[in-house]
């Protein structure tokens, strides 16, 4: 019996985590990411504007596209699919966005190309092994906020 729970403990802790929510919709531009360290997780926040074609571009959205956030089952990635995103307005999606030396539990945060013209990937790799993430949006202005713990 012990084998058995042992087993069943062991294989939930190799699943990896996903976390989807979000409202599906189009016509978006990641027009920031902010990263900060706060006493017991860090806080990564995607900054959402309307895209350069929409009726009122580079204005804060009233909707926040969708997002999935998948931390791998070694605990020491994040892959980050933004959905409803035409473009990114930070100046380089592969370039690094620059990670404070205070933040600890980050060693990377790096774009990815475009899956199709609405979606944004990044990817975080972590210093530590994470043990959780929670996702939730935040509006006026619209953002997606990733809390890594």
């Amino acid at each position: 019996m012990n084998k058995i729970i042992y087993i069943i403990l062991l294989s939930t802790l190799l699943i990896s985590q996903t976390i989807k929510g979000g409202t599906i919709t189009d016509g978006l531009d990641l027009a920031n990411v902010k990263i900060a360290k706060h006493i017991d997780y860090t806080r990564v926040v995607f900054y959402v504007n309307f895209w350069e074609g929409h009726s009122k571009p580079n204005t804060p959205a009233d909707t926040t596209g969708s997002y999935k956030f998948v931390l791998d089952e070694n605990n020491k990635s994040i892959k980050i699919e933004l959905s409803g995103f035409r473009s990114s307005t930070i100046k380089n999606i592969k370039q690094d966005i620059k990670i404070v030396d205070s933040i600890k539990s980050i060693e990377e945060l790096k774009g990815e190309e475009y899956a199709d013209d609405s979606s944004i990937f990044y990817n975080i790799v972590l210093k530590d092994k994470s043990s959780k993430i929670k996702a939730f949006t935040l509006e006026n202005p619209s953002r997606i906020v990733l809390d890594i713990y």
